[in-house]
């Protein structure tokens, strides 16, 4: 399978991906990025230009990945929305992929799922929200969403979803849209109003991928939450 990772430095001025430190970025990086390898898995990485030179340094098995400039910064959108240069890479996609964080390892029979399949998006579990708060940033969508399509893990060969969905976000996450923006926001545009398209209108099927086949480190303070794990992965795979 085609795996696919985004990386946004802002022009350099963050290398940290969320992370508190970029030494914890790198060693997660490694260890997703080598998790997928060893799958047989195919990876690229699109990024911009100090993004890609950065972790062609700093990747291990930067040989063995396809790397793609890519400016984020032709788009006129609100930098708040860190997530927006993930929505760029779904919609320069032509072929089926499946969308990675670099904050996940990847365990046997991971992409197994999508063989054989067509007219599909592939996803991590679901998870439930309050429709009411998404509801009001998109007054639009009459039909409420409660449980929602999770963006850690995301693809899929129906490419015209993904570029309907950035249509909106070119609009949504343009400068001068928002006086406030939120984490909820950031779910919104990628998650609830993409969920929305895919449950109401179209025809594609959702596979929501076996939890045994990957862990996924998320959210905040991830080194002081996961660090020993990723430690642990990342000894596992290049110091034994």
């Amino acid at each position: 399978m085609r795996i696919i990772y985004t990386y946004d430095t802002n022009n350099g001025e963050n290398y940290c991906s969320g992370y508190t430190f970029v030494d914890g970025f790198v060693y997660s990086a490694n260890v997703s990025v080598r998790s997928c390898i060893l799958l047989g898995h195919s990876v690229e990485i699109y990024a911009d230009s100090h993004g890609v030179k950065f972790l062609k340094e700093k990747l291990l098995d930067s040989e063995k990945v396809n790397f793609y400039v890519v400016d984020f910064s032709r788009f006129n959108y609100d930098r708040r929305f860190w997530n927006f240069a993930k929505l760029v890479n779904y919609s320069i996609q032509t072929s089926p992929f499946i969308h990675v964080d670099f904050d996940i390892v990847f365990h046997y029979g991971f992409g197994l799922q999508t063989k054989g399949q067509k007219n599909y998006i592939i996803t991590e579990m679901r998870r439930d929200v309050d429709s009411m708060l998404y509801s009001k940033m998109f007054p639009e969508i009459e039909e409420k969403q409660d449980n929602i399509i999770c963006s850690g893990i995301l693809g899929g060969d129906r490419i015209d979803i993904f570029n309907s969905n950035f249509r909106k976000a070119v609009t949504f996450c343009a400068n001068g849209i928002h006086k406030n923006v939120r984490f909820d926001h950031l779910v919104g545009i990628e998650e609830y109003h993409f969920t929305n398209i895919v449950d109401n209108f179209s025809d594609a099927k959702v596979i929501e991928l076996n939890e045994k086949t990957y862990t996924h480190w998320q959210g905040s303070n991830k080194w002081t939450r996961f660090g020993k794990d990723i430690m642990a992965y990342y000894n596992l795979y290049f110091n034994t």
